[in-house]
């Protein structure tokens, strides 16, 4: 099973959540991802589980730290600050999506606004 026994503490939300970010990261950036998953030396895998065996508080650390991965990785493709990421564009930055960067959008509707502002100008003067 793909969520090993993660559903004996987490509701199937979290599971889910928990393995989009876990393969996310690892599409993103493989060897820290892996680093990230197994802290120390004295976290094992259970011969029959897929992913490291973690407390809940260790899990959820190991989860901010693949969610800081990946939005790390998209700030620096696209230059541009984590902090300037609405909540929306996280959650479509950690699923997967292709999104324009905000300093990107931004441009695009000054440059939207500057045309409808030439154009009323236009019409006005003709």
């Amino acid at each position: 099973q793909l969520y090993d026994e993660w559903l004996r503490s987490v509701s199937s939300y979290t599971a889910f959540s928990r393995l989009i970010l876990i393969l996310r990261a690892l599409h993103v950036h493989p060897d820290k991802a892996k680093v990230l998953m197994n802290p120390d030396r004295s976290i094992v895998t259970q011969p029959h589980h897929i992913w490291p065996t973690l407390t809940d508080e260790q899990w959820v650390t190991v989860e901010i730290a693949l969610k800081d991965l990946i939005l790390d990785d998209y700030a620096q493709r696209n230059n541009v600050n984590v902090s300037a990421l609405t909540q929306s564009e996280i959650r479509d930055i950690i699923l997967g999506a292709e999104i324009t960067p905000p300093s990107q959008q931004r441009q695009q509707m000054a440059e939207i606004d500057a045309a409808a502002n030439d154009g009323g100008v236009q019409t006005a003067t003709t």
